[in-house]
């Protein structure tokens, strides 16, 4: 069971209601237990990689990565993955330190 991170942005548009809402749908289906720290991030214990729980937020929702984004971080793995347009990615790199 991994523990992760995720933090997204949603632009606010026509479909903005639809695609956030399947969102946390499904961070709520896969999640075995999850926090809601912010209104735009979760802490949830889960199955699978960074990668994995990236790829099924893309597929399995309205997430749309040319307006979106999202970066899930694997607390144990020191691992993250994410989809949409990240603005500072080396800042959080250096931050994390991967």
């Amino acid at each position: 069971m991994g523990r992760f991170v995720i933090n997204f942005r949603f632009e606010h548009d026509e479909g903005y209601a639809l695609r956030h809402e399947s969102f946390i749908k499904k961070v709520n289906a896969i999640a075995t237990f999850k926090v809601k720290e912010t209104p735009s991030s979760y802490a949830i214990e889960a199955l699978g990689t960074a990668e994995s729980i990236r790829d099924i937020l893309y597929f399995e929702t309205e997430f749309m990565d040319y307006k979106d984004q999202m970066i899930v971080t694997d607390l144990k793995n020191r691992a993250k993955a994410t989809k949409g347009e990240i603005k500072h990615p080396a800042t959080s790199e250096r931050f994390l330190g991967f």
